[in-house]
């Protein structure tokens, strides 16, 4: 972990995000004026390219289906004419093919919708996975390394010094099959940032303050990253909102569900001398149904009840008049027996030894 933080330092969003923006903003008026560009072109998802930029301080795309994983933030950018909004950030992966073989390029990227081209931060790219970059006249040559092989590649990008000058690569999209088994082999770009970490590798809280990000387990994400996703998170259908709430208080106070209810109802009392009055809400739940609800499990709870157990063992002792006992006077010597494998107390002699072997050493059974 050490070695990731001095990768990065610590990051304004906002502004890498505008910076990013106006990078968009250039290439816009370069590609509407370029002489030709490919047959089909379009800023579809298969047809959208992708700009190989070494003025992009982090890449960027207006597809979802990009991200290796994602994680949604809310950063407004200025653009020409209006306001847009960055709205996730996370790693991307892009493909590459040239001369029969493919590429795989990942990134740490923004997600803006409003966008019409794909950016890719070489030097993000180079810090986090490694290699190096030269620029010539009408091309770019990356100097990485290839998954497939394992060894140093030299992948050639070219510029088309008649249309946009700029280093640009079509057909980049990456299908869900291509993602679903590409991606496990990917590092993911995240944890490179700058941040506040310990053992359960949580995000600041700090750091994602300005992102205006929405989460109902604020509380409790310094352990999703450890444990998985939040069972009290938007997310969970299992649960209504009110057994959210109450599995919140329950984590927060450590103290049973049961309990927790009772401290959010008005509880009648009366004293001695009969005057009657109602005690108020020690705990004010922001649902009333909080208070009311069924009591779901706690995993936490099962486990801390847990106790050992002893497995049903039985100790049995054979008895030696029980041998035998299914064909005892049933089996007359000479009889043919059917069997899979049997026990013969007779020993038997080896073809070989002239019968003075030791008894231990001789034939006592068969299959």
């Amino acid at each position: 972990m050490t070695r990731m933080l001095k990768k990065f330092t610590l990051l304004d969003h906002a502004e890498n995000a505008q910076s990013v923006v106006n990078r968009i903003n250039l290439f816009r008026v370069a590609l509407e004026n370029r002489h030709n560009h490919p047959p089909g072109h379009e800023s579809s998802f298969l047809g959208c390219p992708l700009v190989w930029d070494t003025g992009a301080s982090f890449g960027l795309t207006p597809f979802r289906a990009d991200f290796i994983d994602y994680v949604e933030c809310k950063i407004p950018v200025k653009d020409i004419s209006k306001t847009n909004t960055v709205i996730g950030i996370g790693t991307t992966l892009h493909k590459y093919s040239v001369d029969g073989k493919t590429y795989w390029l990942p990134c740490l990227s923004y997600h803006l919708p409003s966008a019409d081209i794909r950016l890719f931060s070489p030097q993000v790219y180079h810090t986090l996975y490694g290699g190096n970059s030269t620029v010539e006249g009408d091309h770019t040559m990356m100097h990485i390394g290839d998954m497939n092989t394992g060894l140093r590649a030299d992948v050639r990008v070219a510029i088309d010094r008649q249309g946009p000058n700029v280093p640009m690569i079509f057909n980049v999209s990456v299908t869900a099959d291509e993602m679903e088994r590409i991606s496990p082999h990917i590092n993911s770009a995240l944890p490179r940032m700058e941040r506040h970490t310990d053992f359960l590798g949580s995000y600041s809280k700090e750091h994602y303050a300005d992102w205006s990000m929405d989460s109902v387990e604020a509380e409790f994400d310094h352990f999703s990253g450890f444990c998985g996703p939040c069972v009290a998170s938007d997310a969970n259908q299992n649960l209504s909102s009110a057994q959210k709430e109450l599995l919140l208080w329950h984590w927060k106070l450590g103290i049973s569900m049961h309990r927790i209810q009772e401290l959010m109802r008005e509880i009648p009392m009366e004293d001695p001398a009969g005057v009657k009055s109602v005690a108020s809400q020690v705990i004010k739940p922001r649902l009333a149904g909080a208070a009311t609800c069924a009591v779901h499990i706690c995993q936490c709870c099962q486990l801390a009840r847990a106790h050992q157990r002893k497995p049903n063992v039985k100790k049995s002792k054979a008895i030696p008049e029980a041998a035998g006992a299914i064909s005892r006077e049933k089996v007359e010597v000479g009889d043919f027996v059917s069997m899979d494998q049997y026990v013969c107390r007779t020993a038997g002699r080896l073809p070989t030894g002239y019968g003075r072997e030791a008894d231990s050493n001789k034939f006592h059974g068969g299959t």
